[in-house]
């Protein structure tokens, strides 16, 4: 069965809390301040040390490379290579200045959840999130015999020059190993929020998350199994869905922008048009008030020539179209150089 996705469900099977209180109870409260979000594992037991599932549950995580990483996200990488890809509990927290920061506040939380430090992960959180603010996305299905849920949830700008981080969860109550949720996670992101420009050089602070509950019952998936896809479907449809919902709230009246790049000679250069025309509607006013104009400009292909230039890339016989409807505009450029297709995803607020 293909997942289909429900916009508004929470399912409580994943566990999740949020709010001031949090999973932790009032104890939590005065340390870790309003605004958190904690993520309780295993389901329903909220940072709960006893019983069968008192390891925790596979956790895998997208950050950025060692040098660009914040403290957050170098701590929270350590302790889940000690742990086996696996932890008790997440918590998103404003931007720790430091490691020892970092330290000071897995140690409150951790304390007030009955857990050590070392099996809590402590996250950067955009400024000022809520779950009623947060893009929120969902899906369902039977893999195997069980049904299984799949939550997403993400806050943050995916638009360059940025200063907050990116921030998405992705929970699911499927049986999943840490290197196989690992691959999924991956997987997840290069067709969701791989696809929008200007995230592939991330912020320090910016964090995909993926956690496997195991609650829906059944042997852990295999990479490649029929279930294993069936899932991944589901995941990336959720996460695209995350995608669209922060290209929307990005600004008032934001424009999303859907531009396909076809007719490349490699999907190297496809990807590289794609993702260079995308940004140069951030730094082209022109280029930016000839799309949004009601009525499209018949120019639009000219405009594009000097960007194209000094990107190398090679357009014989370009040809452009606009479509808007909505708050969507579809752009399709056609190099005329080749079969390679390539797509990305931004949004521009209006001039």
């Amino acid at each position: 069965m293909v997942f289909s996705l429900d916009p508004g469900a929470l399912h409580r099977p994943l566990g999740v809390a949020f709010g001031a209180r949090g999973a932790a109870g009032a104890a939590a409260t005065e340390p870790l301040a309003s605004g958190w979000i904690g993520v309780e594992l295993p389901p329903h037991r909220a940072f709960d040390p006893t019983g069968a599932d008192a390891r925790g549950a596979p956790v895998a995580l997208l950050l950025p490379p060692p040098e660009l990483c914040g403290a957050a996200g170098k701590v929270a990488r350590e302790r889940l290579r000690r742990s086996g890809g696996t932890s008790r509990g997440l918590l998103l927290a404003k931007a720790p200045a430091g490691e020892s920061e970092v330290a000071t506040l897995s140690e409150a939380a951790a304390r007030a959840a009955g857990l050590a430090a070392g099996e809590l992960l402590v996250l950067a959180r955009p400024a000022e999130v809520t779950v009623e603010g947060s893009a929120r996305a969902s899906a369902r299905g039977v893999i195997d015999g069980m049904r299984v849920s799949l939550l997403g949830l993400a806050a943050g700008q995916p638009v360059p020059r940025r200063n907050e981080p990116l921030v998405a969860l992705l929970l699911t109550d499927a049986a999943l190993q840490p290197a196989t949720l690992e691959r999924l996670l991956n997987e997840v992101a290069l067709a969701s929020f791989g696809t929008v420009a200007g995230l592939a050089k991330p912020g320090r602070d910016d964090a995909l998350v993926a956690l496997a509950t195991g609650v829906s019952g059944g042997a852990p998936l295999e990479v490649g199994s029929l279930g294993w896809r069936t899932l991944r479907v589901g995941a990336v449809a959720v996460a695209q869905r995350l995608v669209r919902q922060l290209l929307e709230r990005s600004a008032p009246g934001a424009l999303t922008i859907q531009l396909t790049i076809s007719g490349a000679a490699s999907d190297e250069a496809a990807a590289h048009a794609a993702e260079t025309l995308a940004l140069s509607l951030h730094a082209g006013a022109e280029l930016r008030r000839a799309l949004v104009e009601p009525n499209g400009r018949s120019d639009v292909a000219g405009l594009l020539a000097p960007h194209l230039a000094a990107a190398s890339l090679a357009a014989p016989a370009l040809r452009s179209a606009v479509t808007r409807r909505a708050g969507l505009l579809a752009w399709r450029i056609d190099l005329g150089s080749g079969a390679a297709t390539a797509t990305r995803w931004s949004a521009i607020a209006p001039d």
